[in-house]
């Protein structure tokens, strides 16, 4: 049994190797325990409810939010490292870096970046609505991902220049999650799409239904619909596995698909079969590539679509 069971709990966190546990309640504390029930240290300084309590990826630190808009940075055995001020009303998220060495903190439709110490390192203004999520980019945390309530995810540098905009979904953006080389990101939103974007805020793929997981090395992707379309708020989902390719797997897919099309039609030139390794018409050289391949893809699949 951890602490006084009079008191109230308002959440329990564990520490990345599961060591330690913080819980913090309607005192304004946070106490740190042993897997044993010891007490090994009470973060105090809060005047309000805490909201927020988030342990570091490295397990050196906490994250305490609570309801004036106080972030404060504490080590494990209770020193006060900083305090982030700023915020007008209760810190809606605190989301470290992957590195430990910054942390993102929200509010609404904007989003604080912080060194370790407490020096503000930008605000990040843009979203015509509430933020739902902030991820920052493995494995340093070198860019940080918003996703906001208005259907579009920004990508932004950690001194606050907006890097890219992502815009596509219909609704809200619920979900975002960066690949593990921190290169693409896929999204969630309430138009029950999930979609592959790349860093410059290019869609590279879409998948129906509601994001529900990726696996490790993003082979596969799981999303969820209603099993009665008409009844969207319905209990009964179905869930659809869906490969995800690399830029090579998309385009030897689009080639088997085209193929049928690229060996019958007459509007296909050998340079247009030679992108799919398909030999020319006349067995002549071929020149072996152009210098707009995604021009030459968007005119063949626009034949083929027409055909």
């Amino acid at each position: 049994v951890l602490g006084d069971p009079q008191e109230s709990v308002w959440e329990v966190v564990f520490s990345p190797d599961g060591n330690r546990i913080a819980t913090d309640g309607n005192d304004g504390t946070v106490r740190i325990w042993g897997l044993d029930g010891t007490q090994l240290a009470v973060l105090e300084g809060h005047q309000r409810g805490i909201y927020q309590v988030v342990f570091s990826p490295d397990g050196n630190h906490i994250a305490t939010g609570d309801s004036e808009g106080t972030v404060r940075i504490w080590e494990l055995d209770g020193t006060q490292l900083a305090v982030l001020e700023g915020h007008q009303e209760r810190v809606g998220d605190v989301v470290f870096s992957p590195d430990s060495n910054h942390i993102a903190t929200r509010y609404y439709d904007t989003a604080w970046l912080w060194r370790l110490d407490g020096t503000q390192l930008a605000i990040l203004e843009g979203h015509q609505g509430g933020i739902n999520q902030m991820v920052f980019s493995p494995p340093n945390g070198n860019h940080i991902a918003t996703g906001g309530a208005d259907g579009i995810v920004r990508i932004w540098e950690l001194n606050g220049a907006q890097l890219a905009v992502l815009e596509g979904h219909q609704g809200s953006v619920r979900q975002v999650v960066f690949s593990p080389d921190g290169n693409r990101i896929i999204t969630g939103g309430s138009d029950q799409t999930a979609r592959i974007w790349d860093l410059r805020g290019r869609q590279i793929a879409q998948y129906e239904g509601f994001l529900g997981d990726i696996n490790r090395d993003w082979s596969r992707v799981v999303t969820f619909q209603p099993a009665n379309w008409l009844l969207s708020d319905s209990d009964d989902l179905v869930a659809t596995l869906w490969r995800v390719d690399d830029l090579e797997g998309l385009i030897a897919r689009a080639c088997e698909r085209l193929r049928p099309y690229l060996l019958q039609s007459p509007n296909v030139t050998d340079e247009d079969r030679a992108m799919c390794g398909l030999p020319p018409r006349d067995e002549a050289a071929v020149e072996s590539s152009s210098q707009r391949p995604w021009a030459r893809w968007a005119r063949v699949v626009r034949q083929w679509l027409r055909a």
